[in-house]
């Protein structure tokens, strides 16, 4: 496996734009389903696919809005988690 090797200024262009994903993202939580209209099949197939040992870069970024589309927001109506 080989180093990562990323300048300055575009890792700092990849956090910015991860960061407005992110921002984006918590911005409609409250508005999200608590468990969303998905399949398993969608799930795994958006989880589940090759990974190149060498990376695929700023592409990654491209699946967020995806795969949060199609998970179970961190927000105050889901408590699957909670026991008691």
């Amino acid at each position: 496996m080989s180093e990562l090797r990323i300048s300055t200024q575009d890792l700092s262009r990849l956090m910015d734009e991860a960061m407005q994903l992110a921002t984006a993202y918590w911005a409609t939580v409250e508005e999200r389903r608590a468990f969303p209209e998905t399949s398993a099949r969608t799930t795994q197939a958006l989880f589940s696919r090759p990974w190149r040992e060498e990376g695929i870069g700023r592409a990654v970024l491209d699946d967020f809005a995806a795969i949060a589309d199609h998970s179970r927001p961190s927000g105050g109506k889901f408590f699957a988690y909670v026991f008691g």
